[in-house]
């Protein structure tokens, strides 16, 4: 019985984790491609958006991010980008967004 507790317990503890997305190339969203990513975000290489890229948590400008597509900044709170400035021609913002520099 104490292999069973002990296993579910690891279980349940591996199961909750924060991460974030870091990006040190290229991403290319393509027309009518959906992106989504629940994560902070930090672009140390290229992000050039042509399609729905929905943005869920922060964002850490280092690079170039340009979009041409539609932007959703739809988290669960309020979200923070900061860093380099980006160039986006259509940005969606369902909460409160602060932008740093």
């Amino acid at each position: 019985m104490k292999k069973i507790v002990f296993s579910l317990s690891i279980g349940l503890v591996s199961s909750v984790s924060f991460g974030q997305m870091v990006n040190n190339s290229k991403i290319y969203v393509s027309p009518g491609a959906v992106m989504s990513v629940n994560q902070e975000v930090v672009n140390n290489g290229e992000i050039n958006n042509e399609g729905n890229l929905h943005l869920r948590n922060n964002l850490k400008n280092n690079a170039n991010l340009s979009s041409k597509g539609n932007v959703i900044v739809d988290g669960d709170g309020s979200q923070r980008f900061s860093g380099k400035s980006v160039d986006v021609s259509n940005i969606k913002s369902e909460n409160d967004l602060n932008l740093e520099t």
